[in-house]
């Protein structure tokens, strides 16, 4: 029997977290470190990913953004994962790689759906989604930090902080609510939950260990 195309196509893996979870710091780690092992692998980001999508990113986390509504930040969000989806993500795996993203839909639904309250915008997430992914079903990697540790670890980095760094507690509470009621919709055999609480050593490995396994 020949290989078909997606029998082809490498695997979409989603890291996903809220502030100071340490998926971005870890992702890059094992994309690294995959690659060392002899994986075709490429790291990505959301917002951004593409070059026209990086600069809908800047647009987003700008001062100027901050004062702008729910819907106009989801507007702007579909817009860049159009494109990073399109320039990046796709021509990747149809090529083979495995794709390893720090944040994707999951962070649209958690942040400006639930976090921001807008329900009025969850039919047309799903709407949007289903035409742009055309089937295409990541796995997902969860980083599960208590927000109030994670906004510690945030405001601690070297890095200047956003205005979504900025939020209250209770903001990144239904961040984490948001996460949780997403992942619930999915079969389980697409996501890990992994507590980012522990050790980096741990977290790092069981990431690894997670991630080896889908992509064989």
């Amino acid at each position: 029997m020949m290989e078909t195309d997606i029998d082809k196509r490498g695997k979409f893996i989603v890291f996903e977290g809220g502030e100071g979870s340490g998926k971005s710091s870890i992702s890059k780690w094992l994309v690294e470190r995959l690659a060392s092992e002899g994986h075709m692998v490429r790291w990505t980001r959301e917002p951004g990913g593409s070059p026209f999508a990086e600069k809908i990113r800047t647009l987003i986390l700008s001062d100027d953004a901050r004062h702008a509504d729910a819907e106009t930040l989801f507007a702007l969000f579909l817009a860049a994962r159009r494109d990073h989806l399109k320039q990046t993500i796709i021509p990747h795996l149809e090529v083979g790689a495995s794709v390893i993203s720090d944040r994707f839909m999951s962070s649209t639904w958690a942040y400006q759906l639930v976090a921001q309250e807008q329900p009025q915008l969850r039919e047309l997430f799903h709407q949007m989604h289903a035409h742009y992914l055309d089937g295409l079903e990541p796995h997902y990697v969860f980083l599960d930090v208590p927000p109030e540790v994670g906004l510690r670890r945030a405001k601690s980095r070297p890095e200047a902080t956003t205005h979504f760094d900025e939020r209250d507690v209770a903001f990144h509470t239904r961040v984490r609510d948001g996460f949780l009621e997403f992942f619930s919709t999915i079969p389980k055999e697409r996501i890990t939950v992994i507590d980012a609480h522990e050790p980096l050593e741990r977290v790092q490995e069981r990431a690894h260990a997670t991630v080896r396994s889908i992509i064989g």
